[in-house]
């Protein structure tokens, strides 16, 4: 194994060992092209590389987190962030890039400049916290195992119209199900904010992703300070 990520206070063998012996085993796991973590150097956490060329990608905390390579949702993250003056490059090319997603489709996505990246897909929010503070970035591999990698809780989850989480009852209701299959919280055009459980389904996510980055508005949110819908994301109108 070959490391080329520098993560403060232990190794990155030490760290990724560790993380999928606890969050594992690495369920629906494939490899990751040399082209796909070259064409990716500098672009994502060092750490995720090193993660893609040990490991590969797959299914994590029994399917919970879901890590993926950026290429298998670039239509529909392009759709999202085309243009956006904070999220692309000077020629409107976006410079985010999914790297995991939930079981019911909620998104994470590594900024070249603002790091973390998370997408609510039933309420169209965007957070990414780095871009409201970047004075609190500390070490993009450490951002990348802790935000990521060692996500837990809720926001591995969804819950349903009463708000309670859904996870273990759509497992049992639908799995098994094949690598990039989501449990879609509705019609990805008409996805309701407050999801019922009896209207989740499994879906193509890549398909339902491309379907409702094209069809919702997405807004710039900053939950923590209480503001939603700061802007709209995409290319000014």
């Amino acid at each position: 194994m070959s490391f080329r990520s520098n993560l403060p206070g232990q190794s990155a063998d030490t760290a990724l060992s560790n993380l999928v012996r606890d969050r594992g085993p690495l369920k629906n796991a494939v490899d990751v092209r040399s082209q796909e973590i070259a064409f990716h150097e500098g672009k994502v956490a060092p750490l995720l590389l090193d993660f893609w060329d040990n490991y590969g990608v797959g299914d994590l905390t029994d399917g919970r987190l879901r890590l993926c390579v950026p290429a298998e949702l670039r239509e529909a993250t392009n759709a999202i962030f085309q243009g956006d003056p904070d999220f692309s490059d000077e020629f409107g090319v976006p410079n985010v890039h999914a790297v995991a997603h939930t079981a019911f489709g909620d998104l994470f996505l590594w900024s070249e400049q603002h790091w973390i990246v998370h997408v609510n897909i039933v309420l169209g929010l965007i957070e990414a916290p780095f871009f409201h503070r970047p004075e609190m970035k500390s070490h993009p591999d450490t951002v990348a195992l802790e935000l990521l990698l060692q996500a837990e809780g809720l926001i591995l989850d969804m819950t349903d119209e009463n708000q309670q989480p859904m996870y273990e009852r759509a497992k049992e209701a639908f799995d098994p199900l094949p690598r990039m299959v989501i449990y879609a919280p509705g019609e990805a055009i008409t996805a309701d904010p407050h999801p019922r459980f009896d209207a989740l389904y499994a879906a193509h996510y890549p398909e339902w992703l491309l379907d409702r980055a094209q069809s919702k508005v997405w807004y710039l949110s900053d939950l923590a300070t209480g503001r939603p819908n700061i802007r709209t994301i995409g290319a000014p109108k």
